[in-house]
């Protein structure tokens, strides 16, 4: 009998053991599994702040391009009057002078 209760114990205590290696390896992979979600977040994170970066410099971009297309346009305008305008002023010139 008193052998028996020795291999029960000793029955228990590796139980025991077992079931705090199991519990500790439960822990170990709810940590993993926090961290990695955890990870995922800050690369998220990361991913939009690179987002927002490229937003701005496409907007940037955009403003500098409307800006140069504007500066070509007064060139085309002004390219486009000045000759007309010295055209018609000649014409009006030897209008004048004929008459």
């Amino acid at each position: 009998m008193i052998e028996t209760n020795e291999w029960l114990e000793r029955i228990l205590a590796k139980d025991n053991l077992i079931m705090d290696e199991l519990r500790m390896i439960g822990d170990i992979e709810t940590t993993v599994a926090t961290q990695t979600g955890e990870d995922y977040k800050a690369i998220t994170l990361k991913l939009e702040q690179d987002v927002q970066a490229l937003k701005r410099a496409l907007a940037e971009r955009d403003k500098t391009i409307n800006e140069m297309l504007d500066t070509r346009r007064t060139f085309e305008w002004t390219t486009l009057i000045f000759p007309s305008t010295l055209g018609l002023g000649y014409w009006i010139y030897r209008i004048k002078k004929s008459t």
